[in-house]
């Protein structure tokens, strides 16, 4: 079953002539088998991985489902009355668990070996936004319009309302107990404390400079570091020792106020501890945390809003999802043995991506284009978010409520074929030699 969707937005048309075509036959593009799953009913708002061959969806339709990537659907988690807005999975007494945290203030903790609700949780009273397990703690933290604090068994510990209503998005977990909340253009510090032997949340610090709009994206680039960006295009790096911005980058002084956020940052993703790739407006940068430059800018890799991006097939592609429901493949189109200066500098991860770009100890001079090595396109709607499952392919979900997995056509025929070389030889059908012609044949 395959889908093709292409929107006719007037800012696509606009870019349509910059942004770069896929070759017919795409010869670098291992993804040329999809399985599509339509057991949702509503736009599929996010996939999280469970483990090397299972993963998680969530949809608008107040279901969170179970996936195998090879079998398929596993089991159905119902029982929120809205929809499931942020998950975790983790392990309580050697059972894999999921909590969900849902626009309907609730919390449901699930069995993934059964799938039962073990357990609903009520006490927030607003929409909740995201839940961090604190490991060091053996606590758990969830946020909405309040903080909560909860210990092993999802009994509220500590509970702590700002000042001001605003929705709180994303908690980043740092170290000694630390936690930086982001809600609306502010972020705010706040330390764990044991006071005799009950745990307690307090507030260190309000970071400062604000964005000049809603933080979209909190992550941490290392045990020193971590970002924050929003829908003005701005991506700060703060200390996490200090909780000083050190960077500013991709902003824009002479930013004016503008409905529709043309340079919005929608994701960023961490690369080996010193750089970020940053998904902005349609299409992606890669930044060194540290000197601040700016190394690979594709502007218009995408018609519309790049979603999720990730580093797949060991780097060797980067992967951009988007909007105008495509999955693109981006890297180096020529076969390349990147030399040792070049990969004392960039570890196997991004030499692969550079290729013969990267020739000495020192990044690239001017930003790097990638070439545009493949293209997945089946969803008939935007993609939300995709699953990288290694050698297995990808997965995808997105607002046409389908799941896609995309699969490597060659490694699924050598899958097949040994499926049928082992079943001949079982059934004694074929002696081995017979059975290796005609494993050859297929």
């Amino acid at each position: 079953m395959a889908l093709f969707w292409r929107s006719n937005r007037s800012e696509q048309a606009k870019n349509k002539n910059t942004v770069p075509t896929v070759e017919a036959n795409q010869p670098l593009n291992p993804f040329t088998e999809i399985q599509v799953f339509t057991d949702h009913t509503d736009i599929v708002r996010q996939i999280l991985k469970v483990d090397a061959t299972r993963c998680v969806s969530s949809s608008d339709d107040c279901t969170v489902i179970l996936w195998d990537v090879e079998l398929g659907i596993l089991f159905t988690f119902v029982g929120h009355s809205r929809p499931v807005t942020c998950m975790l999975c983790y392990v309580s007494e050697n059972t894999e668990l999921l909590a969900t945290g849902s626009s309907d203030k609730t919390i449901r903790i699930w069995n993934l070996h059964t799938g039962e609700c073990a357990q609903t949780v009520t006490e927030h009273a607003s929409n909740i936004k995201c839940l961090v397990s604190i490991s060091s703690s053996e606590l758990f933290c969830s946020a909405s319009e309040e903080l909560c604090l909860w210990d092993t068994d999802w009994k509220i510990v500590h509970k702590i309302r700002p000042n001001e209503d605003v929705q709180m998005n994303h908690i980043l977990v740092l170290s000694d107990d630390r936690l930086v909340v982001s809600a609306a253009t502010k972020l705010t510090l706040y330390k764990i404390i044991l006071i005799g032997d009950v745990y307690r949340l307090q507030i260190l610090k309000n970071c400062l400079p604000h964005h000049r709009e809603n933080i979209r994206c909190l992550v941490s680039i290392s045990d020193s570091v971590f970002c924050s960006a929003s829908l003005d295009g701005a991506i700060s790096v703060w200390s996490t020792h200090a909780l000083n911005c050190t960077q500013e980058l991709n902003k824009f002084e002479d930013y004016k106020e503008h409905y529709n956020f043309p340079h919005s940052v929608q994701y960023l993703l961490p690369i080996q501890e010193r750089y970020v790739f940053a998904a902005i407006a349609n299409g992606f940068s890669l930044y060194d945390v540290f000197t601040g430059k700016c190394l690979v800018n594709m502007s218009n890799a995408h018609f519309s809003s790049v979603t999720s991006l990730a580093m797949i097939y060991g780097g060797e592609f980067l992967a951009s999802s988007s909007e105008d429901g495509t999955i693109r493949l981006w890297g180096c189109n020529e076969k390349h043995s990147p030399t040792t200066e070049a990969t004392s500098e960039f570890k196997k991860e991004l030499s692969h991506f550079f290729g013969n770009n990267l020739q000495s100890t020192s990044p690239p001079k001017q930003p790097y284009q990638p070439s545009l090595l493949g293209q997945c396109m089946a969803h008939s709607g935007a993609i939300n978010a995709f699953l990288d499952c290694g050698r297995e392919g990808l997965v995808s979900c997105g607002a046409d409520s389908l799941l896609i997995m995309w699969k490597d056509g060659i490694r699924q025929s050598s899958k097949r074929n040994n499926l049928i070389r082992e079943s001949l030889l079982l059934n004694g059908c074929m002696d081995e030699l017979t059975v290796s012609s005609v494993h050859l044949a297929c």
